[in-house]
């Protein structure tokens, strides 16, 4: 069994609901930008899971709850390096921990990695079945309805926590009032308190700290409570974050453009060869000045880098995201439509069929594009499908 999507589309607590309750086994990889995580199943049971883009959690945890020193653990990783062996092994060969409390250790791991997409508002997964070896691997035998239960409660607390923190480009300071009288704080607490020194944002201190987004956001949430620490007014991230969540919007939108666009190129050179260039540049919209200007520099041949870079710089003139997003899609939708006119009579009817083919796939997988939240999302891919459908009309 194969099974692939965005998590728009499929709450991951369906996912994991399918999993076990058709007792599957193999391995399910869900991805939120450069962060991925891979879930192990052996027979409908969650055995471990591992995360690649942060730091290493297990030890971590050894160190904050005080089962290894912070020397131990440097010695042990360059010998587990050495010896190729996983780190928690090589602490149990050193006699630093005990089998159990790797074990004991290792699964609160693996609850806590579970835990961080359920929050992600956007991301893809694909799960692929395949046999497992299970030699040397510290398996862990987790209740999915548990973790299910405890993603959906976090997601219901996150809402919650978001009121104060909006964005992670948000700062936090000390607060003035929180020096008077003596403070009873945990290791946790204290450390959140001292990275949120007035020069940090949210992020850097997720980052900092070690710590996942919801445990940064509650002790956030907890300090500002009590009046130890208040958010830095006024600060420049605020705007910067506004521009760059919209950039990303409109990076999502002309990367999916640029392979529908690279999609007609490819199946007009055989045809065209060098004349494809000018047969392109003759169906850009011509009936705005503005257009023309955003267009000018878009080209199907190279990458979509280049062309996201170009067009994004044009968009910056617009204030408003949602007279830049008509701007923009409906600039692309009329280069489009004017393309697929235009193709009848150039393509036969085989090459008609399998550029309809091609275009489809695109569209299906548009999940892997990033752009805003779902209903943006589904607003975008809505009206780029309704343009193509229409464009395909005219060429049949």
């Amino acid at each position: 069994m194969s099974l692939k999507g965005s998590l728009e589309s499929f709450h991951f607590a369906t996912i994991l609901q399918l999993l076990c309750s058709e007792s599957k086994t193999g391995v399910v990889q869900v991805q939120n930008g450069p962060y991925k995580i891979k879930i192990i199943f052996n027979q409908g049971s969650i055995i471990y899971a591992q995360e690649m883009g942060k730091k290493d959690r297990l030890s971590q945890l050894l160190i904050k709850n005080g089962i290894i020193s912070s020397e131990q653990l440097k010695e042990c990783l360059i010998k587990a390096r050495e010896k190729k062996l996983p780190l928690g092994s090589h602490l149990v060969e050193k006699g630093f921990i005990s089998r159990e409390t790797l074990v004991r250790f290792v699964s609160i791991q693996v609850e806590e990695i579970l835990y961080e997409p359920f929050l992600w508002e956007k991301g893809v997964f694909e799960y692929k079945s395949a046999g497992l070896d299970l030699n040397g691997m510290v398996a862990v035998n987790l209740n999915v309805m548990k973790i299910i239960l405890e993603g959906s409660r976090r997601i219901d607390e996150m809402s919650i926590l978001k009121k104060l923190i909006p964005n992670d480009k948000l700062i936090f300071k000390a607060s003035a009032k929180g020096g008077q009288g003596s403070l009873n704080l945990n290791s946790n607490e204290w450390r959140m308190l001292s990275l949120n020194d007035g020069t940090r944002t949210v992020k850097e201190v997720v980052q900092k700290s070690g710590y996942d987004e919801f445990a940064v956001y509650r002790l956030i949430n907890s300090l500002n409570a009590s009046g130890l620490i208040e958010k830095l007014e006024d600060t420049p991230f605020e705007k910067k974050a506004e521009v760059t969540d919209r950039n990303d919007d409109y990076a999502g939108i002309i990367a999916m453009y640029n392979d529908i666009l690279h999609v007609i190129r490819k199946n007009l050179e055989p045809v065209l060869g060098e004349k494809t260039f000018v047969f392109l540049e003759e169906c850009k919209p011509t009936a705005s000045t503005m257009q023309k200007k955003l267009l000018h520099n878009f080209d199907p041949q190279k990458s979509a880098s280049y062309n996201i870079k170009n067009v994004i710089q044009y968009m910056q003139r617009f204030n408003d995201f949602e007279e830049g997003y008509k701007f923009l899609i409906n600039s692309f939708n009329e280069f489009c439509l004017n393309l697929l006119n235009k193709l009848g009579g150039v393509l036969d009817k085989k090459m008609s069929h399998n550029l309809v083919i091609e275009l489809k796939n695109v569209l299906m997988d548009s999940y892997k594009y990033q752009m805003g939240g779902a209903q943006s999302k589904k607003r975008v891919i809505k009206d780029i499908r309704t343009t193509v459908r229409n464009g395909l009309k005219i060429m049949s």
